[in-house]
């Protein structure tokens, strides 16, 4: 599931489940700034521990 930056507040996303689970940092992965760059930005993941559920967080400007 993606996510916006600014549909949350604090360091890590809530679970979309239950906001009572623990959410970890589970690495990142490397975009494309647009189709027409070789520019390259990082998404932060985040792992749901109980429901297994992975969370990208993408910047407010960037598309998904």
């Amino acid at each position: 599931m993606q996510l916006r930056q600014s549909s949350f507040l604090g360091p890590t996303p809530a679970c979309p489940i239950d906001a009572q689970h623990p959410v970890h940092a589970h690495g990142s992965y490397e975009r494309y700034r647009s189709c027409d760059s070789h520019d390259q930005f990082r998404v932060a993941r985040f792992l749901c521990v109980r429901c297994g559920h992975t969370l990208s967080v993408l910047p407010d400007q960037r598309l998904p």
